[in-house]
């Protein structure tokens, strides 16, 4: 349910509106003037996702006569606001001298006609929360978002993660995780495949398909011996906790793939266990948040070896041709890779 403030002198002659939005998911909280309206936004500001303002409304609660300086005093106290916090405002009037009237559609912008547009306002509002609660999400986490803007990681998982923020943020308690484990896990083969591009993740670690094969990924890139791939780390890149971030998102989300088979049933086995005790949503709400350092980690550690990386992965690209005794020998160079 939306909350959202109305601040009209005859709200009480259009109740049927209020029900009406609390029938659309909007629930309406009216106040006949501008002071009182402001008063009650000041101490609700964490709550209210939108402002209707009528055309012609009391300045103050004393006031007998409604005109546009209660209309204008609201206006400039919202835009005033934080972009943060500012919640979005829809002129909503009855008044035919306005409705023609294009010097008032200049100083206050698009209205809504009651009794006209009441459906078209409630879709308007519902659609501009969506957008804040969006632009809200990307504010509290910018370094995290930031990773998108930039290509880091691919655009098309930005929605997933906002709902699952979002669902954070409202309390959700019913939310089918299962469906989102496999982005998480996908937004992983995205870093390491990063990672391989700076030339850190050795070209073994992905298969013929062009997959990313994430377990034995995470065990070359935490310095183990990759038995089944035969290399070796000369140096563990990542950081202890990094490391346990990575194992304990591949062994939960093994269940949702499909590139890797080993682990698999482990991983729904002990999922299922989890579930007979816990059936809430914040198995995936803790991986999301390791998920996100883990992305921040590989963009900083990236960012800091890419050239030298980058250098080195160019020099073990090129064949060296030596004439040892008339016959050509090519070698290459070994850049901390134990294979």
């Amino acid at each position: 349910m939306y909350e959202v403030l109305w601040i009209d002198d005859e709200y009480k002659k259009q109740e049927s509106i209020i029900s009406d939005a609390e029938l659309s998911g909007i629930n309406i909280t009216p106040f006949e003037s501008h002071e009182e309206g402001i008063q009650y936004l000041n101490v609700n500001l964490d709550k209210i996702d939108a402002v209707i303002l009528d055309a012609k409304v009391k300045d103050t609660k004393d006031d007998e006569t409604p005109n546009l300086e209660g209309l204008r005093k609201s206006r400039d106290y919202l835009n005033a606001l934080p972009a943060k916090v500012r919640p979005s405002y829809f002129i909503f009037t009855g008044q035919p001298d306005y409705m023609q009237d294009n010097v008032f559609k200049e100083s206050y912008g698009e209205y809504y006609i009651k009794g006209t547009d009441n459906e078209k306002l409630f879709d308007d509002i519902k659609s501009a929360i969506k957008d804040r609660e969006n632009t809200i999400i990307r504010s509290t986490y910018p370094k995290i978002f930031k990773l998108f803007k930039d290509d880091f990681i691919n655009s098309e998982y930005e929605k997933h993660l906002i709902k699952i923020l979002k669902s954070i943020n409202n309390g959700v308690t019913r939310f089918d995780d299962e469906l989102y484990f496999n982005q998480l896990r996908q937004m992983v083969e995205v870093a390491m495949r990063r990672s391989n591009e700076a030339g850190i993740l050795h070209d073994r670690c992905i298969n013929e398909k062009g997959e990313v094969i994430l377990t034995l990924s995470s065990l070359f890139l935490s310095g183990y011996e990759v038995n089944d791939l035969n290399i070796k780390c000369n140096q563990a890149h990542f950081p202890k906790i990094i490391s346990n971030h990575v194992r304990e998102i591949l062994e939960v989300t093994n269940i949702g793939s499909h590139a890797e088979k080993d682990g698999k049933e482990e991983s729904e086995t002990n999922l299922n266990e989890y579930r007979r005790k816990l059936n809430t949503p914040y198995l995936l709400y803790s991986l999301t948040f390791k998920l996100m350092d883990v992305l921040l980690w590989f963009s900083e550690y990236i960012k800091e070896n890419d050239i030298k990386y980058k250098y080195i992965r160019l020099i073990h690209r090129v064949k060296r041709i030596k004439l040892v005794g008339g016959i050509h020998e090519t070698s290459s160079i070994n850049w901390g890779w134990s294979c």
